[in-house]
């Protein structure tokens, strides 16, 4: 089972890839 993960990092399904980035890393 893998997790969605635009709900693991808290960011929406629209955030583009550098906000996913930015997300990610903090």
């Amino acid at each position: 089972m893998v997790a969605d993960p635009y709900k693991v990092l808290g960011v929406p399904p629209t955030a583009s890839t550098q906000e996913i980035k930015s997300a990610y890393r903090s």
